[in-house]
């Protein structure tokens, strides 16, 4: 993740914004454009008249200098396609009114049916999948969470398809050394948790 000043350049035309995460804000650009509901009204035509968008990071800086390197890079470039040139980030008020009004907001079955649509085939780079590991890392959900997740689940069957695309994925395929311990501990353990709900034979089962 870059963190910092960053330009978008469509039709020749230029828009400077600001971003903790600027590839993340890129993408969201884009994903505004293609479903035509970019907040941008010029941007938006132009993207729709089939021009092309490009980005690229003007400079590299810490959160706290967002603000002051934003303003400097639309005082120099003054970018046509920006609706205003004064540098401004939402307050913590606002920020807290924005997320009390998106709390249970959900997409349409069409809307969920586009972002799936758009999203197949794509996979999580090395290093990104190493920052989503660390940061679960440790992490446990709570009683609720639980309890929900296990109601989700509960009757819940793969289809003969999906069983058999797994069972095919999974031919020929070993667990490390290092998994299998760990599976055999988990196993133990489990075995151990639940060896005094066993109840005792009493003679009417075989042994």
């Amino acid at each position: 993740m870059t963190v910092g000043i960053y330009g978008l350049h469509l039709a020749g035309q230029m828009y400077i914004g600001s971003s903790m995460n600027i590839e993340g804000r890129f993408s969201a650009h884009k994903s505004f454009l293609r479903y035509g509901t970019h907040r941008n009204g010029e941007m938006q035509r132009l993207y729709d008249d089939g021009y092309h968008i490009t980005h690229e990071v003007l400079l590299e800086c810490e959160e706290e200098d967002l603000l002051i390197l934003e303003q400097a890079s639309l005082d120099r470039h003054k970018p046509s396609l920006n609706a205003n040139l004064i540098a401004k980030r939402p307050s913590l008020q606002q920020r807290a009114a924005i997320s009390q009004a998106k709390k249970g907001s959900t997409h349409s079955p069409e809307s969920r049916a586009r972002v799936s649509a758009s999203n197949t085939g794509k996979r999580h780079s090395p290093e990104a999948c190493a920052k989503i590991g660390a940061a679960n890392r440790g992490r446990k959900h709570t009683p609720e969470t639980r309890a929900k997740m296990s109601a989700a689940a509960t009757g819940r069957m793969k289809s003969p398809e999906t069983r058999a695309k797994i069972s095919a994925a999974s031919k020929g395929k070993k667990h490390s050394p290092e998994a299998c311990a760990n599976m055999k501990a988990a196993w133990a353990k489990r075995k151990n948790r639940g060896s005094d709900r066993i109840p005792t034979n009493d003679g009417r089962d075989p042994v």
